[in-house]
């Protein structure tokens, strides 16, 4: 069967077996948006890296905690696993931190941000015929 015809075969209502770690900072709106789309997808090994802030500025401090309030209510509902970093390591060490701590629990998977709106068909690994060439 060629890529194509695999492609438009999908089955929509099959659950996303592959582990996905979302990596997020300060941005709520887009956070959610995301995060429908993972629940829309069926995403059963939901991970969530949040990195820190330890500013001081009014509006970034509200994002930060709007984003750890709903983080927190998908911890306790068991949607996620979560991991929020209480400093803020940036761009060069927050991802990777958040990248290890994801390949610690789990041996594949995908890795998307907050600001990305990936297709199902994206997610919809075949791990049988996925190989990683050494």
């Amino acid at each position: 069967m060629s890529f194509k015809n695999k492609i438009f075969r999908l089955n929509h209502k099959k659950k996303i077996d592959i582990p996905v770690l979302l990596i997020c900072f300060d941005r709520p709106k887009e956070l959610k948006t995301v995060l429908k789309l993972m629940k829309k997808y069926k995403v059963k090994n939901l991970y969530i890296f949040k990195d820190g802030y330890d500013g001081n500025d009014t509006k970034n401090i509200k994002k930060h905690e709007q984003i750890k309030r709903n983080l927190k209510n998908l911890e306790n509902k068991k949607i996620a696993k979560i991991y929020c970093n209480t400093k803020n390591l940036g761009k060069k060490f927050g991802p990777p931190k958040g990248i290890s701590w994801f390949f610690k629990k789990v041996k594949m998977g995908v890795i998307i941000e907050d600001d990305t709106l990936p297709s199902k068909s994206f997610l919809l690994i075949d791990r049988k015929s996925t190989r990683l060439n050494s």
